[in-house]
């Protein structure tokens, strides 16, 4: 028993739906025994019984095998619902039109179209929920609704409703959907967008076609499912004071993105550039960022987002060292974040690669890795997504020579990683100290991409955590 007791319980009740407690306690107590509260996934551990304690005589029934568990959760940083509820909210469903899944391949990504012309008046979306097809809960992994700009010869109603592989070609859209308008990953809560803040559909300069795009895990290459899972915005007329902005950032998704096997702590650097955010942030000279999702496969373990302005990093405005990949949430900031023109973004996903004897790159299905970040800001700006990769221009071999740009990824995925020391030495410095390229797409200016090419950015101010002074908590 922990001799010193940090809980206060401030009230508690018993109804028909069960019994609950409200306590209190301070984030930091200085107790050795105790973990602090901050922001970041935490693993609540339950129990319980069907039969009340007996307390007077500090009688507890044993909870048994299956009257127990955990849960992971964030208690700091979760959305709530505001009050009071707009009364004309309203829902729109983003749903797949029956979609027929494979059953010849394990990862699937499965999209259907929507065609919304009949939305005649700016509305702001408020909440975003998922929408999971009863028995499909272990088959959907990941839901991205992207919104789309396609030129002038595209017959848009055509597409309404329909579906298709996103992934083979055969129909010419995901090229002009580049911006992410709502998401869902497993773990994922309903989340709550502020009360300032609301995403823009139906304003004339508002895209009219969307595509949900699923990512499917059929590990038994199952026959015959047939899927309706989708998304569930809510809506209302009344207009918050901002309209939100999405930012989807992280490392572009190839071979590029190299992760040795047999490392407990293997962290992937990567960077939305200072002069691609200038080129998507034409009419502001900052933005304010209140949100971000975390999106990894199976082997990610912890994730940081931070700007860098001057050679100065600032607040590590969104960092979890408990990161799930199973309970992927979004994340309310607990204060707003100030990014301005000439800043860059950083982000650093870190892995655990020990379940692994063999090179993991950066893919598409789940045995494939990623690190990607979905920033919520406002208002909103004329940039969409903003990915980077390594050059892997100061990778050296295993003799110490530079290899050729155009050798690197053959020659990393060639190397005997076993027990090799110095090659995972040399890879972790050529992340750190290797060129960049960044793309960034735009739905709203034209050209709608652009690519930039720069050099690590100097730190000269890293930034620390502050420290919490228990001394001083001490009577």
């Amino acid at each position: 028993m922990d001799e010193s007791q940090d809980w206060f319980v401030v009230h508690g009740y018993e109804d028909d739906s069960g019994t609950t407690i409200r306590f209190r306690r301070k984030f930091i107590t200085c107790d050795l025994n105790d973990e602090k509260i901050e922001e970041g996934t935490v693993h609540l551990i339950y129990a319980y019984h069907d039969v009340d304690p007996d307390v007077p005589n500090f009688l507890f029934r044993y909870h048994g095998q299956t009257q127990r568990g955990s849960k992971a959760v964030l208690l700091i940083g979760t959305s709530f619902q505001p009050k009071p509820w707009p009364t004309d909210a309203g829902t729109i469903d983003f749903r797949h039109n029956n979609y027929q899944i494979p059953g010849s391949d394990v990862t699937t990504y499965g999209c259907t179209a929507f065609y919304l012309p009949t939305i005649r008046a700016k509305l702001h979306i408020i909440k975003t929920e998922a929408s999971i097809q009863r028995g499909h809960e272990n088959l959907v992994k990941n839901i991205l609704l992207l919104a789309c700009r396609l030129p002038i010869f595209f017959h848009l109603p055509q597409y309404h409703g329909l579906n298709f592989n996103c992934l083979d070609g055969t129909i010419p859209l995901l090229q002009y959907c580049e911006s992410v308008f709502a998401g869902w990953s497993v773990g994922a809560e309903p989340f709550y967008y502020p009360e300032h803040v609301g995403v823009s559909i139906g304003a004339p300069e508002d895209p009219v076609l969307y595509v949900l795009q699923t990512h499917f895990h059929n590990p038994v290459q199952q026959e015959g499912i047939i899927d309706s899972s989708g998304l569930r915005l809510t809506y209302t007329r009344q207009l918050r004071r901002f309209d939100a902005g999405i930012l989807h950032t992280g490392y572009y998704i190839s071979n590029r993105q190299i992760i040795p096997p047999g490392e407990p702590s293997f962290v992937t650097k990567i960077h939305c550039s200072r002069r691609c955010l200038e080129w998507g942030m034409r009419s502001v000279q900052a933005i304010r960022v209140f949100g971000v999702f975390f999106h990894t496969h199976g082997l990610g373990k912890s994730v940081k987002v931070r700007s860098v302005r001057n050679g100065t990093e600032y607040q590590h405005w969104a960092f979890d060292a408990r990161y799930s990949p199973a309970n992927q949430f979004y994340r309310l900031l607990s204060r707003e974040v100030l990014v301005q023109k000439g800043d860059s973004i950083r982000i650093d996903c870190e892995y655990d690669s020990t379940s692994r004897d063999r090179v993991t790159m950066g893919g598409i299905t789940l045995t494939d890795e990623t690190c990607r970040v979905i920033i919520l800001y406002y208002p909103k700006q004329a940039i969409d997504s903003c990915f980077g990769w390594s050059v892997y221009n100061k990778l050296n071999n295993e003799e110490g020579d530079i290899i050729q740009v155009s050798e690197a990824i053959r020659y990393l995925s060639s190397v005997n990683w076993t027990n090799n020391n110095v090659m995972k030495s040399n890879l972790k410095k050529a992340i750190l100290d290797s060129d960049e390229r960044t793309i960034c797409f735009s739905l709203y200016q034209e050209p709608m991409i652009a690519f930039d090419h720069s050099s690590p950015e100097s730190i000269r101010n890293e930034y620390m955590s502050p420290s919490f002074n228990c001394s001083a908590e001490s009577p």
